[in-house]
């Protein structure tokens, strides 16, 4: 349905960023640098567009929908997103943190890359699970009209920087993932 289908659309450049930390933990595994300016990018889109703007839809509007129908929300698969919502939160505030330590060049990478990597494991874990599983089931328990008012519930979020967030990703695919 078209609500889900905005949600895995989403999800195409929350994967894209994945994949850009992963190049940076290869990079940092060749001793290379890269500049904090891209550390502190990855975490403003992490928090910005994949917390606030994606996983605020999920939790405000297609959750509580899903509820509505009797999908439970604890103890089933809402009850596991949104504990891994918050998982993936403490992990980004940690990428945070390391963040403040540095100024210019990053030269011990060590607490970035490895939340970095288990962000990675969790989040694409987390999105293979929406996907394929729980945006189906949204699917199956929301009626048509459901469907219509969660549409309308969608265009009052606040995407004042969804394109910007898009064109920050883009940029740093172009940077990190030259192939």
């Amino acid at each position: 349905m078209e609500t889900t289908d905005i949600l895995s659309k989403e999800h195409v450049y929350i994967l894209s960023m994945l994949d850009v930390i992963d190049e940076i933990y290869n990079m940092s595994e060749q001793g290379k640098k890269f500049p904090i300016a891209d550390c502190l990018a990855i975490i403003e889109f992490l928090q910005g567009y994949a917390d606030k703007f994606h996983h605020g839809k999920e939790e405000d509007l297609l959750f509580p929908n899903m509820v509505k129908r009797g999908i439970p929300s604890e103890g089933g698969p809402i009850g596991v997103m949104l504990q891994e919502h918050d998982l993936g939160r403490s992990i980004v505030r940690s990428m945070k943190k390391f963040t403040s330590d540095y100024t210019e060049e990053v030269t011990n990478y060590t607490q970035f890359i490895t939340d970095g990597k288990a962000f990675i494991d969790l989040l694409r874990k987390h999105i293979y699970k929406e996907d394929n599983i729980l945006y189906n089931m949204a699917d199956q328990a929301l009626t048509d009209s459901d469907q219509i008012e969660l549409l309308g519930q969608y265009k009052t979020v606040d995407n004042s920087r969804e394109m910007e967030y898009i064109k920050m990703v883009e940029t740093l695919k172009m940077k990190y993932l030259k192939s």
